[in-house]
Order: C-alpha cells, then sequence, then structure tokens
C-alpha cells in the first residue's frame, strides 16, 4: 500500500524509482537529498529539508551575525558535505558574507593539524565545519586547541552523540537542527517523546529521532482522514498530497507540495552546557525557504552521492545552480582532493628532504653523524607552530623564524 522507514541511498533511489512508476507512494522520513521531490514526482514524499538548503541557511544566519563577515568552509569529500557547500557558496556572496579559505579533506582524513593553522592564519570570523563520521571530532577539536572560539564555530547539522562528543570545550558554538531538546516551542507530545527517549536510549532525541516519529504520525492522520486510502493507493496519495497538519512534537505544519516536499526550514542553536550524557543549548536563530522558490536547489546538472546516518539513512541528491555560482561539481572535487593530496606529498618530501640534507652535510663535513639533527628540526618546527598559533604570524614567515630560532643556541655558542 505505501513505503517508508529508513533506507542506503542506493535502496532509496531504486525505492524512488519503484514508487514512481508504480504508483506506490513513498513516506520519507530522512533524506537531504532534493531528487526524492525532483520536478515531476507524484508518488514520493520527504519530510526532511535538503542539504543545499542548509548551506543557504547558515550564510544568511552568519550575515545577520555579522555583516561582511569572512567564514572558513573546512569540510569532508562526502556529498552531503559537498551539497551543504554548495549552498554555502551560492548564498554567501548574495548575503554579502566571503568565505576564506575553502579546505576539502579527503575521506577517511584523520587529522587537521595543517590545515586548522591554514585557517588560524586567515583569521575568519566564523568556521563552518563539516567533518565526516568521527573525523568530525577530530577537526572541532584541533580547530579549538589552535585558538578557534567556540562561538566562531558553526555545524550545519547535528546527532545528539555528535554534540556530546564535542565535549564541555564546544559550549558557545553554534549547529543547525530541525528538532531539539532544547526548543521552547515543543509541544506536550513533544516534551514527553524527549522524556521517553532519553530515558529509553540514555540521551535526548535528535531531528534523525523526531522525523521517525512523525512519519508514523503522518500516516495515521492520513488514514483517519481518509479511510478508504486504507485499501486504494490513488487514494492514500491524493490524501497525503492534501493532507494538513502540524508536526505532533513542535507544532510546525506538514503540508507537501506538488512535488512531495515540504515548505523547508532550520533552527540554528547555540550550545549552553554539556555533560556527559545531556546537553543545553538555545535557539538563536530560526528560517524557512520554500524549496520550489530557491533557484539553488532545483536546477542544472551536478549530481552527488548524499551519505548520511539518518535513522540508518544514505542518500543521493541533484544539485545545480551552486555549481555555476560556485558549488562544486563532481569533477571540480575529484580535481581539488587531487591536489591537496599531491601538495600534501610534496610537503611531506620536502620535509624528509629537509632531515636527510642536514644530515648528509654534516657528516660530509666532519665524517660524524650528529644525532641530534633530529632534535633540532623538531625544535624548529616547535617555533613556527607556536609563532602561528600564538601570534597569528603568516606560516611562512614563522617557518624561517622558527629556523632561526633553533640554530640560534647554536651560532651564540
Amino acid at each position: 500500500m505505501a513505503l517508508t522507514g529508513p533506507t542506503s541511498s542506493d535502496t532509496g533511489l531504486a525505492l524512488y524509482g519503484y514508487a514512481e512508476q508504480n504508483r506506490v507512494p513513498y513516506l520519507v522520513p530522512v533524506a537531504a537529498f532534493p531528487r526524492l521531490t525532483q520536478p515531476g514526482t507524484k508518488y514520493t514524499f520527504r519530510l526532511e529539508p535538503n542539504a543545499v538548503g542548509w548551506g543557504y541557511a547558515i550564510a544568511q544566519f552568519v550575515a545577520k551575525q555579522k555583516p561582511g563577515a569572512k567564514i572558513a568552509l573546512v569540510y569532508s569529500d562526502f556529498a552531503l558535505m559537498r551539497a551543504i557547500a554548495a549552498g554555502l557558496k551560492y548564498q554567501a556572496p548574495l548575503s554579502g558574507v566571503k568565505i576564506e579559505p575553502e579546505i576539502v579533506f579527503p575521506q577517511g582524513a584523520n587529522d587537521a593539524t595543517v590545515q586548522v593553522a591554514q585557517v588560524r592564519a586567515a583569521n575568519p570570523d566564523y568556521v563552518v565545519s563539516v567533518g565526516g563520521g568521527g573525523f568530525d571530532n577530530t577537526l572541532t577539536n584541533q580547530l579549538l586547541d589552535i585558538g578557534i572560539k567556540p562561538e566562531q564555530i558553526i555545524h550545519p547539522y547535528f546527532a545528539t552523540n555528535q554534540v556530546l562528543s564535542w565535549g564541555k570545550r564546544s559550549v558557545g558554538s553554534f549547529y543547525g537542527t530541525f528538532f531539539d531538546a532544547n526548543l521552547d516551542k515543543l509541544t506536550p507530545e513533544g516534551k514527553d517523546f524527549v522524556t521517553k527517549s532519553t530515558a529509553e536510549n540514555g540521551r535526548p532525541p535528535s531531528y534523525l529521532e523526531n522525523f521517525c516519529y512523525v512519519t508514523a504520525h503522518v500516516i495515521r492522520q492520513v488514514l483517519d482522514n481518509v479511510p478508504e486510502a486504507a485499501d486504494d493507493r490513488e487514494k492514500f496519495r491524493s490524501a497525503v498530497s492534501a493532507l494538513k497538519m502540524k508536526e505532533p512534537t513542535s507544532g510546525l505544519p506538514i503540508e507537501f507540495d506538488k512535488n512531495g516536499a515540504r515548505v523547508e526550514y532550520i533552527y540554528i542553536m547555540q550550545m549552553q552546557e554539556v555533560a556527559e550524557k545531556n546537553y543545553k543549548a538555545k535557539e538563536v536563530y530560526y528560517t524557512e525557504w520554500d524549496p520550489e522558490g530557491h533557484p539553488s536547489l532545483h536546477s542544472g546538472e551536478i549530481t552527488v552521492i548524499v551519505r548520511r546516518h539518518a535513522c540508518g539513512a544514505k542518500a543521493a541528491a541533484n544539485f545545480s545552480d551552486p555549481v555555476k555560482a560556485g558549488g562544486i561539481a563532481m569533477s571540480d572535487g575529484t580535481l581539488i582532493i587531487l591536489l591537496s593530496t599531491l601538495s600534501t606529498g610534496l610537503l611531506l618530501g620536502a620535509i624528509f628532504a629537509l632531515v636527510a640534507t642536514g644530515v648528509t652535510i654534516v657528516y660530509g663535513s666532519i665524517w660524524m653523524p650528529n644525532a641530534a639533527n633530529g632534535q633540532f628540526f623538531l625544535l624548529a618546527a616547535l617555533f613556527g607552530w607556536s609563532m602561528t598559533v600564538s601570534w597569528g604570524i603568516n606560516p611562512a614567515l614563522a617557518a624561517v623564524l622558527g629556523d632561526w630560532g633553533q640554530r640560534a643556541p647554536v651560532l651564540h655558542s
């Protein structure tokens, strides 16, 4: 009669094709890609806003917080993150904010020491941080280690485990969400949902669990409105299309457009407190947009695969205009990763060559190996890193000063 539930990206697209071809209503609780509700869609209905819009909303939020602000954009090379980046890059110039630098990490990255130093040297007003999986926690903590203040960090989305892993150091940072246990606007049922979910899972629910919970209520409301829809797919689809209800947990309206998408929205929350199994946050911004009305959501030719751990879901998406206005196409993203890998390889090779050259020169001059060569090299690196982090000196100049600093004791003697 109808399809719903968490899916992988491949399964989600297959179900979309199956649903549209065989005229089976398909209710999608969590999926961040517009393709499921692309123009012409008739049988698929999506509850979650798409990822391009998240970036669009962040640009608006930053412009409101500080007109003309500079944003450092750091993200992993997963399609969800590329989609968020595409929306942000599309909207940033329209909102009067600047993106500098933009750093993309390859999939599987587990360290960002060099890159966060580049972020610090750029002296941005805000850092939009979107790490993939466990790397998100690493990236956040390395940004804090380098001297970026929590109030400068913006996470486009969150799951409760993410917030808890960011820890107490992240208090003051921002994150985007579509439901939060700390919202003042929760209905009595929403508060009851939070209480029961927290007791059952040992942590507050995030928007992921909320959308799954709400989907069941949507189906129930459809059958209550049109009982005969239980035995007729067309009547079920028509009933969903005509549905006008509110989320039982938040009171937000649920009404699908002709392509099965809701009016989309996002909350920006600011961390107030983080404990071992709970956290406190406050709403600082809210916006909504029409998925049909925003040009970055339904035009052009970019196709990406969005990987999400949302109710176990993975997804795929079509994005476009952001590509023409500064977004990243697949080929561009591949090129960026290739260049990043090559530059990293050259940098590491230069480090090894420098150490080897020092050993060779000393041994060739006095025919004795210098066992302290590595220590001097590490000392120079420590000087350079300290000057970049503590005093904001350009990394290139810090390298020269660091080399001089480790040589000074030797020259003096």
